[in-house]
């Protein structure tokens, strides 16, 4: 894979305006959304080209070590062009055609991703807090409940504001600025790991159509698939789920992504995957209608966890993790509401909104307290 040249970008933009119903996502982004925010960027074929270039070479760096044990090039599948689009809206999609494939990612997509990383990385700081003997000393009780119900008005914040900007560029709270460095560090290195899956799984619909008789003759990934028909019943999922042959593809290429990566780094890239795949659970389980391109994510969730099942080292924090983001998927699906979208979209919104007179204060002396402890224990 290798960043679009000028030309290129031209053809992948052209080719997804001939295109009649675009469902780029679990929420369907017309095609005159898509131009529209790709002309308000004010950039250039030639200047996505460069900054496709940059945004590819940046995520090669941390992962030559894991995908390639630091020889050849991460990323290496041939004729696959790579457009980063820095616009607005969550968008991850590929293009095949009969010769040339194109992987599209755009900001708002890492926009999402690093909102659900920092809230992970809040709800590791809860748990240190709540059970740490030597913190609960120090501050007290009092101080303690504060800073903790103070980080979990923040997750509660940054989780909402995650889907609403996973389902259409909603706001980035300010909060997210004001963050510790450590905070800011960790959740960047998770960041990077979310962001191989899902690059890895992107090019695993490549190998799919590929590996096909007739590639070409299939619907394409990044258009709405109108088969309903089910190719098997897969009782094993964590929610009994009918499954068509697009839906299998998506399976094919979260495969592809566990595969890609040495053993030993499969569970921790299943671990990555559930900063994905459980915030799109929720927007599933909100959403009026079942995707027919889709397993539910629940499920992609649960045959992750069986590929990284013989994952060595053991690692305990990620598994935990898997497991309850799992039980979490299937709570969503148990205590689903009949609530209209646009009516859960703008409790969210209003969500947010009341954050912003929040005093922020107690999280942010917390996560500087967990960072000077561990600064400590490394000095």
């Amino acid at each position: 894979m290798q960043a679009a040249e000028p030309s290129r970008v031209e053809s992948i933009l052209q080719e997804i305006a001939r295109l009649p119903d675009v469902a780029l996502h679990a929420v369907p982004l017309q095609q005159r959304a898509v131009q529209a925010r790709v002309a308000a960027t004010g950039l250039s074929a030639h200047e996505i080209s460069e900054v496709s270039s940059a945004f590819l070479a940046e995520r090669r760096a941390p992962a030559s070590r894991i995908l390639t044990d630091g020889t050849g090039e991460p990323y290496g599948m041939k004729n696959v062009d790579f457009v980063f689009l820095p616009m607005a809206g969550s968008i991850a999609a590929t293009f095949v055609s009969e010769e040339q494939a194109w992987v599209l990612l755009s900001l708002g997509l890492v926009e999402t991703l690093k909102l659900a990383c920092v809230s992970g990385q809040l709800c590791s700081a809860i748990d240190k807090l709540e059970h740490d003997a030597v913190v609960r000393a120090e501050v007290g009780d009092a101080a303690l409940s504060s800073m903790v119900k103070t980080l979990r008005t923040m997750v509660q914040t940054l989780n909402a504001a995650a889907v609403l900007q996973f389902v259409d560029a909603g706001p980035i709270p300010s909060v997210v600025a004001g963050l510790d460095e450590q905070t800011q560090r960790r959740a960047g290195v998770t960041l990077e790991a979310v962001l191989m899956f899902v690059l890895l799984h992107e090019l695993g619909h490549v190998d799919y159509r590929r590996s096909r008789p007739s590639p070409q003759a299939l619907p394409s990934p990044i258009t709405a698939s109108s088969s309903r028909s089910a190719t098997s019943l897969v009782w094993e999922f964590a929610v009994p789920e009918a499954l068509n042959a697009r839906q299998e593809e998506e399976l094919h290429a979260d495969r592809h992504a566990m595969l890609s990566v040495p053993p030993r780094f499969r569970l921790p890239l299943a671990h990555a995957a559930t900063f994905f795949l459980h915030l799109h659970g929720y927007v599933e389980s909100i959403s009026p209608k079942r995707s027919t391109t889709h397993p539910l994510s629940v499920n992609r969730l649960a045959a992750l966890q069986e590929l990284a099942a013989s994952s060595e080292p053991d690692d305990a924090v990620g598994r935990r993790a898997i497991h309850e983001a799992l039980s979490s998927g299937v709570g969503f699906w148990e205590q689903r509401e009949e609530q209209a979208l646009p009516q859960r979209l703008e409790s969210l919104r209003q969500f947010v909104r009341n954050a912003a007179a929040v005093d922020w204060r107690p999280a942010r002396e917390a996560l500087l307290l967990l960072a000077a402890r561990d600064q400590g224990s490394h000095g």
